[in-house]
């Protein structure tokens, strides 16, 4: 048998199993245990896995593709596998135990409720796609202008809008927005709308495209506003505070209404979230080029308004607009920036003044 489809693995993709097999192996099927022997990728120790038959539930079989999709009963390990006959397949299906648990059962039933809810309320995004297009253009228009691919050109991101304190304290305060569709680089795009596209289309169908582009942008406003309160020197730009506001509001959805979503799927996502929070925060404390100030910021902005415009994923609650529950959440975000802001000021005219004072020295 195969643990793989035997196609070339996509960089994105995952393991087809819990234990790191790969390419072409062996099932071995005694009457107590099922023992999975093949190649495997990492560090391992021991010897081939195993797994108790009487752990086995919840098993998945596509007769038309050979393939099966083995469960513990605790749901801890998973395995995919692709037999090389039709006749391998049955005599399989007929040694596997047969039982569904009724928290499986359960589960599926939601997720054929949310599959259909999905359908009709977030068959289509259009909001993640305009924004990847509107940075995309920019950043072409940019690098005609002169801004380096590799190497940034910052007089030109100050010329298009970039947030440079110094400037935006100072008057040009359309900079704090303006400064969300600049990129110092096409690794910063790239990295910035690879996450944007991962995460976007699905926060945009669970909230609807109105809300997704109220959290986009006070998350954009917030990173910005944050980034030059802790250093109103510096001069910054890029999407992420606001997709790191993507991602914050997905996790408030996941707390406000986890009913609405299979625990099976609530268990994935809000894990996958959690860790891409998680591993670009510490990336960003251990490289100081990085603005975590603008995640920190974008990601508590985007948390606290999705838990605000999070609603019943229903068609009866999609049904009303509450046009009141987007001004709360615009003022809720946007009175603490307003402080933040003017402390941000003020924090310049500190700076610039010691500058000065150094400089007479």
């Amino acid at each position: 048998m195969h643990y793989t489809t035997g196609q070339p693995a996509r960089a994105d993709q995952p393991l087809n199993n819990t234990f790191g097999l790969t390419g072409v192996g062996k099932l071995i099927v005694d009457p107590t245990t099922l023992t999975f022997e093949g190649q495997r990728t990492g560090i391992t120790f021991g010897g081939p896995p195993r797994i108790a038959l009487a752990d086995v539930a919840n098993v998945d079989y596509n007769a038309a593709t050979k393939a099966f999709l083995i469960r513990t009963r605790n749901g801890n390990h998973y395995i995919i596998v692709w037999t090389t006959s039709a006749e391998d397949a049955e005599t399989l299906w007929a040694l596997l135990p047969q039982e569904k648990t009724p928290e499986f059962k359960a589960d599926q039933e939601h997720h054929d409720r949310f599959a259909k809810a999905m359908k009709v309320l977030g068959a289509r995004s259009y909001v993640t796609p305009t924004i990847i297009a509107i940075n995309l253009v920019v950043f072409i228009v940019m690098w005609l202008a002169g801004a380096n691919l590799v190497n940034p050109n910052s007089e030109v991101h100050i010329r298009f809008g970039s947030n440079y304190g110094v400037l935006t304290w100072t008057g040009q305060k359309w900079r704090l927005l303006t400064s969300a569709f600049l990129h110092f680089g096409i690794v910063h795009i790239a990295l910035n709308m690879y996450a944007l596209l991962q995460g976007g289309a699905l926060v945009e169908r669970l909230f609807g495209s109105t809300r997704f582009a109220l959290i986009y942008l006070l998350s954009a406003l917030s990173g910005s506003i944050a980034s030059g309160w802790l250093d109103p020197l510096r001069n910054s730009a890029g999407a992420s505070g606001a997709i790191f506001g993507v991602y914050g509001a997905l996790l408030a959805f996941m707390a406000v209404r986890r009913q609405d979503i299979p625990p099976s799927m609530l268990k994935s996502i809000s894990s996958s979230a959690v860790l891409f929070c998680l591993y670009s925060l510490v990336i960003g404390w251990a490289h100081p080029l990085i603005d975590n100030a603008c995640h920190v910021g974008g990601l508590l902005a985007g948390f606290v308004s999705g838990a605000i415009l999070s609603r019943p994923f229903t068609p009866e609650a999609r049904a009303v607009e509450q046009p009141a529950r987007l001004a709360v959440a615009a003022l809720v975000i946007a009175l603490p920036l307003a402080l933040l802001a003017l402390s941000a000021e003020r924090r310049l005219e500190g700076r610039l003044n010691q500058l000065d004072t150094l400089m007479r020295e």
